[in-house]
This record gives structure tokens, sequence and C-alpha cells, in this order.
């Protein structure tokens, strides 16, 4: 039986339930912690409207992506989001696809280290443990796990601890809201004015509490039946904009301002005025658990493409097989119409390995094959089960012990991730979807079609965000320098 499950396709894929936590805890993190803060800047409706609003367009861009894929390189589980970028842009634009997103990822990895060595070492403090108060000292301690976490060898396998981590969130969202029942009537709710100057900060908290927009395309590849991924898609993202909304407004309506951009610093700091030193503590060690339980999902994206890389590099005609540009249509010299591949026509195609195929679909499955040829299975510490190929223990020890040094040696490290984040996370959000699926929609239709100036206005926000996002982050670092920052 054993031996039947090994070679079953299936045994190493993740049922829609598996999948919908995983959308769940890869959205759900630290960021959701800043949304009480957005919310007092913004005020309640709109901070609504700007939720509902970012998980349109964030959602709206996952499915570009998905349905980018599913057009230009059906049945092929192992395509990535640098393989779109290739196929639409070429080589340059793929490698601009894996420093966004590689980028992203490991900087959201080195913040959650960050964010429980911070958490962990105020409970120690408080429970007078001197040995665990430091957070260097906390970060190290957690590295093992969070190695032990990063080697499991695909979403499969990573689903139990995923839905650890999503029980330990909703453990500390309860906490919270125990917090919440007592101080609901106990204060009167002061009238927010708005500081105009903090409106573009709070929108970006907004944006970047959905921290799972990187991971869809890994988390659809690794479906059994990925015909049910729009539905699990949606009802996810719909689940992860409701439960932000309800905590957000909660937090709000009971404590009134909130003028930390973490409401658990911000509970921390008026642990007497709100009588809940206790439960704050408590509460930050268990998101500190679930935090850790999020780390592998997070990491994923970045082993996918660095380990992809790496396999194209030590199999050169591997990288052949995600062609260099989109179908096009030209006319021979006798005025019949002629596909071209690459910039070469059908007959040229021909003698180059290119087989001139009817559809650029079929053309690209021909060249892709339908049987991925990314995955495959090791043994060892991944104990003979699906990974990537390029994929090893190593590298990913590599990564995390790269994410742990950040964190534990670079002062003032947020501020510097910040940047990052607003340079690499807007791109890889905001820019780079729009831009992929205007290079199939202006072969077809206009450049001022409604289609095409849906994408452009997409891009705009997104440049939009990456502006303030960048501004607001070396006004952060001038600021850190300017006061003598460092932990």
């Amino acid at each position: 039986a054993d031996g039947a499950d090994d070679d079953d396709p299936d045994c190493d894929r993740t049922t829609a339930v598996q999948t919908f936590l995983h959308i769940l805890k890869g959205n759900i993190g630290p960021g959701c912690l800043s949304l009480p803060w957005a919310t007092s800047v913004l005020g309640i409706p709109l901070s609504l409207a700007t939720l509902a609003a970012l998980c349109i367009i964030t959602s709206f861009n996952c499915w570009a992506m998905v349905r980018w894929k599913r057009r230009h390189a059906s049945d092929r589980r192992d395509v990535t989001y640098a393989d779109l970028g290739e196929i639409a842009y070429g080589p340059k634009f793929r490698a601009y696809v894996i420093v966004c997103v590689c980028a992203t990822q490991l900087c959201v990895c080195t913040v959650f280290f960050s964010f429980m060595g911070e958490n962990i070492s105020a409970v120690m403090r408080a429970a007078g443990v001197p040995l665990l108060s430091n957070n260097r000292v906390v970060i190290t301690m957690v590295l093992p796990m969070a190695a032990f976490l990063s080697c499991a060898p695909n979403l499969r396998v990573l689903a139990p601890v995923t839905a650890f981590g999503m029980t330990m969130l909703f453990v500390a969202f309860g906490i919270i809201g125990v917090i919440i029942g007592r101080n609901w009537e106990s204060h009167d709710v002061p009238t927010m004015t708005t500081n105009w100057t903090e409106i573009p900060l709070a929108m970006c908290a907004f944006l970047y509490s959905f921290e799972a927009i990187n991971l869809v395309m890994p988390i659809e590849a690794a479906m059994m039946d990925p015909t049910k991924f729009d539905f699990v898609f949606s009802l996810g993202m719909i689940t992860v904009t409701t439960i932000y909304a309800i905590f957000a407004c909660l937090c709000v309506s009971a404590f009134g301002s909130i003028d930390n951009g973490s409401v658990s610093a911000f509970l921390e700091e008026h642990a007497e005025e709100f009588s809940a030193r206790h439960l704050v503590l408590a509460a930050n060690f268990i998101v500190s658990a679930s935090v850790l339980a999020s780390y592998p999902l997070q990491m994923f994206p970045a082993i996918n493409l660095i380990s992809q890389l790496r396999d194209r590099n030590a199999h050169p005609h591997h990288a052949s097989t995600v062609p260099q540009s989109t179908q096009d249509c030209g006319e021979d010299e006798n005025g019949n119409t002629m596909e071209t591949y690459g910039g070469m026509d059908s007959r040229e195609a021909s003698t180059a390995n290119f087989m001139p195929l009817d559809t650029e679909q079929e053309r690209l499955e021909n060249e892709l094959g339908t049987e991925s040829s990314h995955f495959t299975k090791q043994g060892g510490l991944f104990q003979n089960r699906t990974t990537f190929e390029g994929d090893s223990p190593i590298l990913r020890m590599t990564l995390v012990l790269g994410t742990y040094l950040f964190a534990v040696l670079i002062p003032n490290v947020q501020e510097l991730i910040s940047l990052s984040g607003a340079l690499a996370g807007s791109s890889c959000a905001l820019i780079i979807p729009p831009l992929i699926e205007l290079r199939s929609i202006l072969e077809s239709k206009h450049r001022i079609s409604p289609t095409a100036v849906l994408r452009y206005i997409l891009m705009i926000i997104g440049v939009v965000f990456l502006i303030v996002g960048t501004a607001a982050s070396i006004r952060d670092i001038a600021k850190a320098f300017k006061e003598g920052g460092g932990r």
C-alpha cells in the first residue's frame, strides 16, 4: 500500500480544505496587527471601502496570473510566476520577476524572525526569565524549529503545520476579543481626527496585509483538483477580508484612537488602562507561535523559483522549455498569413526544434510537455516525497540562515525590509500581473480598448503604492538614522 501511495501522483497534492487553509494562513500574519491603526487613521467607512477595493484588485491580479498559466501552459503544474514573465517579455523580465518575488518573500520571513524575537522576549521579561529577554537570543532559539519546518518538501506535508498556525491565530484573536469585551463599555471612544499625511501609509498597511499574493501560483499548482481553485480562492479571499474588517473595526470601536502600528504593542503600552496585561502577553506569545508556523509557507515561493533557477543552470536545455514570446502572425511573399514563433516563421521554426502547430497553446504544450519536469521525488530529509527539481535541504537551510542573519545582525532591519517590500512587493502584487496581461491584450486589441485601459489603471495604482511606500520607508530610515537607531 505504501508503494502504491508513493506512485500515486495525487498523494502529495492538497485537498480543497488544505488549499483554503493555506490561502487563509498565507494572508493572515503579523501584517493584520497594523490594521487597527490604519482603521483609526482612515475611519471605519473608508477603511472598509479600502479593504474591499484592495481585495478585489489583488484577487483580480492573482487570477490574471492563473488565467495566463492556463492559457499559455495548460496541464503544466510546474509553471511559475517567473515562467509567465519570460513567456511575456523574455529572460530579462523573468530575472526581474525572480528578484521581486524572492526579495518580497525573504523579507517577509526576516520580519517574522524579528516579530517573534520582539514578542517572545517581551513575554519572557514580564515572566522574569532574563536569559530569554534579549531579542537575538530568542531568534536564535527559534531558528532550529524554523529550519526544520522549512524542510517540508511540499504543501501537502506542510498542511498540518498551516492548520496548527491557523488555530493559534484564532486563539489569539479570541484573547484579543476577550480584551475588547472587557473594555467595550468602559471607555468613551474619542472622536478620531484624520491626519492627512498618514492616509497613504494607512492604505499601504492594508495592501501589505494581503501577504499571500506570491503564494497563489504554488498553491494552485499543488491542488489535487485545480478546477476547484477559483471557488476556493474566492472563498479564501472573502474570508480573509471579512476577518480583517471585523478585527480592525472591533479594535477601534473598543479602544478608540490607536496610535501604534501594532495593536499588540498598543495594548502592551496601555495594559494597565485596559486591565489586560496577562492577556496581552498570552496573545503575543500565541501569535508568535502562529507566525512560526507560517514561516515555511512564506518561504515556499522563493524556494520554488531558486530551485528552478538552479535546475536551469545545471541543465541548460531546460531553459529552452519556456518560449521567449507569444505567437505572432505575419505574411509571406505571396500575402498568405503565417504564424511566427519567437521571431521565426513556421518553416524556420521547424528547423530550430519548434513544431509549427495550429495554435499557440498546442505549440507550448509540445515544447513544455504535459508532464511536469520541475517536480521530482527526493529521498533523505525529504523522505521520498515530491519536491522541486534543483531543491535540496542545503538550499533551504541557506535561505533560512540568511533571513536569520539579517534579523539578528543588521540594525533597523525592519526599516530596510519595509523599503524592499515597498519596491518589490508592490511590483509583484500590482504592477507585474497587468503588465504581463497587456502583452497578449495589445496583440489582439486596440491600445485604448476598455480591457487595456483597465490594466493601465491597475498599473498606475501599483506605481502610486510603490512611490508612497518607498517614500515612507526612506523617511523612516532617515528618522532612525538621525535618532541613532538600532536595537
